[in-house]
């Protein structure tokens, strides 16, 4: 299929470090988050040169170890540049590890691309797929909705894309309530930064392939940082803080407008630079950034 060379796509990339996910409690934790918008035909060069579009400062990289090319088709594919620890291509929902040769290969939707220590999945869709948004439900629709996800995951039933379809556009105080009495953990803190405005408030997660909103698929990850989220999308982003339940559906609580989040991120960036040089107080200086967060939710409009 063949897409007008005008119409932009969105690559989010997620980065976990492979040697560092043996954490506490079996914890595993992004690293790294990058959205860049490009057209077809565009190209993201990894590996530890300054200069790479996607920098890995890793041993197990090298210098100029490859890229992803995206062709006209709307498809993204890797090339291994002919490194020495190659570019390991993990298939989304197997245990199907293949070592690619110097010729572009497809990467589809969950799939991991190994390179050297580092895992990067990627998550590619044009933009003008994200205006998607479910249905205008009532109250008692949407609580019927989320017990339907819950029997859904019970019985292992669960059709993710085709529940993302269903889920309600905007979500009531009253469900938002019900939610938080039915799910043991009572929902996680999680932060997504993006270019796009997104419309549905309702996210549900796939095990493989990721988050997706109104059956499209959106991101591979939220991020536990809100400076991940922040410091690692492209353009004017746009910052939302989700509640998220059992790691497979998520609630969208604040949008925080983009002239904050850039005010935010070129005062993260200004502040990290300054830490680095005393990485002492680089946590106290985190704890801090996301105290001043959460006190700009009060003056902040909630999700409409």
């Amino acid at each position: 299929m063949a897409w007008d060379d005008a119409v932009e796509w969105r690559v989010c990339i997620a980065l976990w470090d492979s040697r560092g996910l043996k954490r506490p409690n079996n914890r595993i934790t992004l690293d790294a988050m990058l959205e860049v918008l490009l057209l077809p035909g565009g190209e993201l060069m990894f590996g530890r040169l300054a200069t790479s579009d996607i920098v890995l400062q890793y041993p197990s990289v090298a210098r100029r170890h490859g890229r992803f090319m995206f062709g006209d088709d709307g498809v993204l594919r890797v090339l291994d540049h002919g490194s020495t620890n190659g570019v390991i291509l993990e298939r989304a929902g197997s245990h199907e590890m293949k070592r690619l040769e110097s010729r572009p290969t497809v990467v589809e939707l969950g799939d991991a691309v190994r390179v050297g220590q580092v895992l990067l999945q990627c998550s590619v869709h044009p933009l003008i797929e994200l205006v998607s948004e479910g249905p205008e439900l009532s109250l008692d629709e949407q609580i019927v909705w989320m017990r339907g996800v819950s029997h859904a995951r019970n019985t292992r039933e669960l059709d993710i894309v085709r529940l993302s379809r269903e889920a309600p556009r905007r979500v009531d105080e009253e469900a938002l309530y019900y939610l938080a009495q039915t799910q043991p953990n009572k929902g996680q803190t999680r932060w997504f930064g993006s270019a796009f405005e997104l419309q549905q408030q309702v996210l549900c997660k796939d095990i493989s392939r990721g988050w997706f909103a109104a059956g499209v698929p959106i991101s591979p990850t939220m991020a536990e940082d809100p400076l991940i989220a922040i410091t690692q999308t492209s353009g004017a982003p746009i910052l939302y803080k989700l509640q998220v339940y059992e790691d497979a559906l998520a609630i969208v609580t604040h949008a925080y407008p983009t002239e904050l989040v850039q005010r935010l991120r070129d005062e993260a960036s200004s502040s990290l630079e300054v830490s680095r040089q005393e990485p002492e107080h680089l946590g106290a200086w985190r704890q801090a950034f996301r105290a001043r967060l959460d006190a700009l939710v009060e003056g902040l409009y909630g999700w409409t």
